[in-house]
């Protein structure tokens, strides 16, 4: 009898704990935020402000969980978040992952999906607190470096959704992109969630037999020097120790596959650059990543164009129109090639 009243209880709280996290994003959105753009005239003091109010009302709705019996949660390594300019990068088995790090961070940035942006509930924090929209693909990853470069802690899940129990683990190449493009050393994150709940599929009342307890293990930051500096073997083998499985999916290999494969495969196509237009006065470290190709940077005409054109439908296998405009798109640099073959799943 007891074991069903404390079942109902925690059933009672989670859905309260639903009905409080929308309306509070409701009131932000409305009450609260909206006097930040009359008061506060400098923009970026403007985003620090509300971004801090983010924290605190996320920080305050953790706590309202706690305090109804509906879970438990301990951090480790808390002082690392303490800094600015993180790319933090974190497995994601639960739907209150980012409300527990957002609770950490009290100048946290985030890539959300359009569909957030435009909720009513959280349309208003979304805005205020200027959250990296995904709707802008090309622009997307050029957005998250600079929001980290800004200061910013950039909260991304590499997986893209929450982990599908059971299914192969799938991670979206942003993540590797934003790491290698941009430079920026990684601060992975653990999340473990016992028993598990609220992941992908799962119905807010199917709550666990027992108050399900998080623990949020910031871990040291991995440099991304080594496979920019192509000696990425150690960091691999050390980043693989750190995240055993021990309960929860081990992403972390994974991540470091696609930092290589990005990295390699931009410069497989400078070589292929150098080989199909017998450029032997240039090596590929002599190429830009992200520099024009044409007229300026390398400078390459039209005919130049097509060959590269052909050699590329010969090794990776993709089409492109000469007269498109779309494809002058794609030969913009070596990064737009790159991910053009990435995007064709070709690599």
């Amino acid at each position: 009898m007891r074991e069903r009243i404390h079942h109902a209880w925690r059933v009672a709280g989670t859905g309260l704990s639903f009905l409080a996290f929308g309306l509070g994003g409701l009131f932000l959105g409305l009450c609260v935020l909206p006097p930040l753009l009359w008061l506060v005239r400098d923009p970026e003091r403007r985003r620090r402000w509300a971004r801090r109010i983010v924290q605190r009302s996320f920080a305050a709705h953790v706590e309202l969980m706690r305090r109804l019996g509906v879970m438990t949660y301990e951090i480790r390594g808390r002082e690392r978040l303490a800094r600015e300019g993180l790319l933090v990068l974190a497995n994601h088995p639960t739907l209150i992952d980012v409300v527990l790090l957002v609770s950490l961070l009290p100048n946290a940035d985030c890539v959300v999906k359009s569909a957030v942006a435009r909720n009513p509930f959280m349309r208003g924090p979304v805005r205020a607190a200027g959250y990296v929209s995904n709707d802008d693909g090309a622009g997307l990853v050029e957005d998250c470096i600079a929001a980290v470069r800004a200061g910013g802690a950039l909260v991304i899940f590499p997986e893209g959704t929450r982990t599908t129990p059971g299914q192969p683990l799938r991670l979206q190449r942003g993540a590797a992109n934003i790491a290698v493009r941009g430079a920026l050393d990684i601060t992975p994150v653990r999340i473990r969630c016992s028993p598990p709940t609220l992941g992908k599929g799962d119905k807010w009342y199917r709550v666990p037999p027992t108050r399900f307890h998080m623990v949020i293990d910031v871990q040291e930051d991995l440099p991304i020097a080594p496979f920019l500096n192509g000696t990425e073997g150690g960091i691999r083998r050390r980043g693989e120790r750190r995240w055993q499985p021990g309960g929860s999916r081990n992403i972390w290999p994974t991540i470091l596959r696609e930092i290589h494969r990005v990295q390699a495969l931009e410069h497989e196509i400078k070589e292929l650059i150098i080989s199909s237009l017998s450029l032997e006065d240039i090596s590929p470290d002599d190429i830009d990543t992200g520099a024009p190709l044409f007229v300026e940077g390398l400078g390459l005409d039209s005919i130049d164009a097509l060959e590269l054109g052909l050699a590329l439908q010969k090794r990776y296998g993709v089409a492109l129109s000469a007269d498109s405009q779309e494809t002058r798109r794609h030969f913009a640099s070596v990064r737009a090639l790159a991910d053009f073959v990435a995007s064709q799943g070709k690599a």
